[in-house]
């Protein structure tokens, strides 16, 4: 009897970790393959008038898992701080930076793309997908081309502030 009751307890241990195993969450990774620095060279009156843009700059394959194939994505960024922090004490607005994305695989032309055209520190959606799948796109980065919104007369100095692309399962 004692032997049956083991037995059981270890069948039905068995069973709930095969249960649990089934119950996996989809997850979503992104990995950069290129472009992880975005250097914006303002140094000609040109620039800063025109302004710069970094056409394919970064390119990520974001792996989305175990997603059932109606369910959805998004890629968001944001910014860490409400503006790009200056080395000598100046700031600068973050809306001269505009990002886009692009698809550089057959899978990622299926994914519904969104242009930022002001980069905040709140998140904001570059693309959307459904399903499973890898995805390879490419990001563009532009500052001060916005003819309304040009450099000129902004202080010049070395801007810093870090980008981040995070994957939310819907």
């Amino acid at each position: 009897m004692l032997k049956q009751g083991k037995l059981f307890i270890l069948a039905s241990f068995l069973l709930i970790l095969c249960q649990l195993k089934g119950i996996s969450q989809p997850t979503g990774t992104i990995r950069l393959e290129s472009g992880g620095s975005v250097p914006f060279h303002i140094n000609s009156l040109q620039k800063y008038n025109e302004g710069m843009v970094l056409n394919n700059w970064t390119r990520f394959s974001i792996l989305i898992e175990e997603l059932d194939p109606a369910d959805t994505w998004r890629l968001e960024v944001l910014a860490s701080d409400p503006k790009m922090i200056g080395d000598y004490g100046k700031d600068l607005e973050l809306d001269y930076i505009s990002i886009t994305a692009v698809a550089s695989n057959l899978e990622a032309e299926n994914l519904n793309y969104f242009p930022i055209n002001q980069l905040t520190d709140g998140p904001q959606t570059l693309a959307t997908g459904q399903g499973p799948g890898v995805f390879i796109i490419w990001i563009t980065y532009s500052i001060g081309t916005d003819p309304d919104n040009a450099l000129l007369g902004e202080h010049p100095d070395y801007y810093f502030v870090q980008i981040f692309f995070d994957i939310k399962i819907d």
